[in-house]
Parts: C-alpha cells; sequence; structure tokens
C-alpha cells in the first residue's frame, strides 16, 4: 500500500503522473512524494493500479486545461494507447472527425466521441484510472 508523504503532492505532479499511464514512470514521476506503508522513506515500485488511483483526485477540468496546454502529452497518450497489446484496456484512437475514447475487450464498448485531442486524452486517462468519464 502507498501512502503519501508529509509533503502534499502538486496537482501538476497528479495529473503529470496519470498522464503517464506506464506504471514505472508514474512511480518515478510520484517517487519524492510518496512511502511505503509508512514504514519507511524508502519508496517501492508498485504493480497495482489500485495503489496510485487515491492519488489522483484532481479536478476534472484541470487535467483537460493541463492537457490543452500539454499537446505533446496528448499525441504520448495516442500513441501509447495503439501500442497496447493487451485486453481488457481503454483505448483512445483517431477517428474521422475526431477521436473515440472506450474500453476494449474483444471489442469496443462505452465508447464516445471527441473532436479534439486534449478532451480525448483527458477521458481516456480518466477511463484508464478508473476515475469516471468527462
Amino acid at each position: 500500500m502507498i501512502s503519501t508523504s508529509i509533503q502534499r503532492i502538486p496537482e501538476e505532479i497528479k495529473i503529470t503522473a496519470a498522464c503517464a499511464y506506464d506504471l514505472r514512470e508514474v512511480s518515478e514521476i510520484l517517487k519524492p512524494y510518496l512511502i511505503w506503508d509508512g514504514a519507511s522513506e524508502d519508496f517501492r515500485f508498485s504493480t497495482k493500479r489500485g495503489d496510485y488511483k487515491p492519488i489522483f483526485d484532481f479536478n476534472k477540468n484541470e487535467l483537460v486545461a493541463y492537457l490543452f496546454e500539454n499537446p505533446e502529452t496528448c499525441e504520448k497518450i495516442l500513441t501509447d494507447s495503439y501500442d497496447k497489446r493487451y485486453t481488457p484496456s481503454s483505448f483512445i484512437a483517431e477517428v474521422p472527425g475526431g477521436y473515440s475514447v472506450g474500453w476494449f475487450d474483444h471489442s469496443r464498448s462505452q465508447v464516445r466521441t471527441f473532436t479534439n485531442l486534449h478532451e480525448a486524452a483527458a477521458d481516456y486517462v480518466l477511463l484508464s484510472w478508473d476515475l469516471g468519464r468527462l
């Protein structure tokens, strides 16, 4: 179980970590702010997505604004989704007229379409971490 240290994690750090998605990258971003089980100041990488979810309590509008201001992050999210080789998983894909976001488990479900990439990427991040949807 991961818990936060006495330091409060800045919102931008939480959002940056959530957008990274890869658990190793997430842990590296959050490492300065986390402790493991409160037993020591040494952070150990967690392979459990649920350990990170409580940290991502940022406002959905802040996530959308962050992604609007960081289009390179949106492109990375799109590329990372295309690179997934497992199911079930969330997905984001470019489609005529915009981007679709949803869940894939041998077929696409819960699909929503967005006209711009930053909102689609925000919905994908939220869906991927089970934080609701836009």
